[in-house]
């Protein structure tokens, strides 16, 4: 499944770019995020708690960044297991460019699911993720301001 999109920040991309390795910032702005921390310079480890339609899962993470360029963006690569529920992995650019309102960031993902998670379709997982990466913006951009 392909995620694509972008957003415009009111803020600069210098506040953008410091706030996307603010690891309290993100714990805070991903739905259902229960722990994350960093285990090295550019790797990242927690837990998030989803709900995808009638199953809840127990997802323990693994984030790494690479390819960063400061204040341009980097790709950050994922994985997701969730026990006899299956897994889930991901791939995404992330870009940042200065606009008249602040800042817009533009993200490219693709996800691979297996598992239960692979059985609930492509359509149900589709709307899921637009929601979730709706809330986790509205979050970090609430965030940022405070």
């Amino acid at each position: 499944m392909d995620i694509s999109g972008s957003r415009v920040l009111p803020v600069e991309r210098a506040k953008v770019w410091q706030s996307l390795y603010d690891v309290d910032l993100i714990r805070e702005s991903l739905p259902g995020c229960e722990s994350l921390q960093w285990v090295s310079d550019n790797e990242l480890e927690g837990v998030i708690n989803l709900k995808f339609g009638a199953i809840k899962a127990k997802f323990n993470t693994r984030m790494t960044i690479s390819d960063a360029v400061e204040q341009e963006g980097y790709r950050i690569e994922g994985s997701a297991k969730a026990g006899i529920l299956g897994f889930a992995s991901s791939q995404a650019d992330i870009r940042l460019e200065d606009v008249e309102q602040g800042c817009e960031i533009f993200y490219d993902a693709q996800v691979k699911t297996g598992g239960k998670f692979a059985q609930i379709g492509s359509r149900l997982m589709g709307s899921m993720s637009s929601k979730l990466v709706d809330e986790f913006f509205d979050a970090f951009v609430a965030g940022m301001s405070e």
